[in-house]
């Protein structure tokens, strides 16, 4: 019997490309289809599959509501906190609990005192580090021995890399000459380097990605990404985010 807990942001899938979300979506396909029971502790419009059990506080995703961005994550972290405290109390029905938000949802760790193990979905920054340090005798999966390297004196379990479902994206048969990027407009993703990278090339690149952070990512965007997208942009075309099925005609 496996919990995963997930912030009240985004559902699972997400809405659109999304990023923690479809992996927590693909670990679902991965534990159900061996037969495992799993709960899901996130939004109320998530996905609704065999062996799998929602269990939410909240009806939808906090992303999609008409709010300020600010609004969004009080709501989500007051939302989460919530949620975690559900989840403490159910805590023996479980064999293993995996945290997939040490964001909002970095109470839990508190709570929960046995057969949990968080995954670190975010760069190890100032920031990250201060919330996590006072829970480092816990466990926790790292996506990259990178990711590991400002904070090496965690307890890491097990380090398992990001991935998608291969057979989604298809080698093209008439592949077209161009470059894409899919990712958030933020420093940690860094989309001005992937146009200053076109702009070598002389390719043209298409960016699959939302600007949503602009309380926190307001000095990249106006420093690094806007003036690089300016000055390219006859070669660089901009489209948000878009669903997965349109992320995969770009690589098709």
């Amino acid at each position: 019997k496996i919990a995963l807990f997930n912030c009240n942001i985004r559902s699972v899938p997400p809405k659109k490309s999304g990023g923690i979300e479809k992996i927590i979506n693909y670990l679902i396909q991965g534990f159900t289809s061996y037969g495992h029971e799993v709960t899901l502790f996130s939004a109320g419009n998530c996905i609704k599959r065999k062996y799998l059990k929602n269990v939410s506080i909240f009806p939808q995703d906090i992303e999609n509501l008409d709010l300020e961005d600010k609004e969004k994550e009080k709501l989500n972290c007051k939302l989460t906190l919530q949620l975690a405290k559900t989840l403490a109390e159910r805590q023996n029905e479980f064999d293993i609990i995996n945290n997939h938000c040490l964001g909002a949802g970095i109470p839990l760790l508190g709570y929960v005192k046995t057969h949990i193990v968080s995954t670190i979905h975010e760069s190890l920054t100032k920031e990250a580090i201060q919330r996590i340090t006072p829970f480092k005798k816990g466990n926790f999966i790292s996506i990259s021995y990178a990711q590991r390297k400002p904070l090496l004196d965690l307890n890491y379990v097990a380090n398992i890399y990001n991935a998608i479902d291969v057979n989604s994206y298809p080698m093209p048969t008439k592949p077209e000459e161009y470059l894409v990027f899919v990712g958030r407009i933020s420093w940690q993703k860094a989309p001005h380097l992937a146009i200053l990278t076109a702009k070598k090339l002389g390719m043209k690149l298409f960016i699959l990605g939302k600007y949503k952070d602009k309380h926190l990512e307001s000095e990249y965007y106006h420093k690094y990404f806007l003036p690089t997208l300016l000055d390219n942009k006859k070669n660089v075309e901009w489209l948000d985010e878009v669903d997965e099925k349109t992320v995969q005609k770009y690589f098709n």
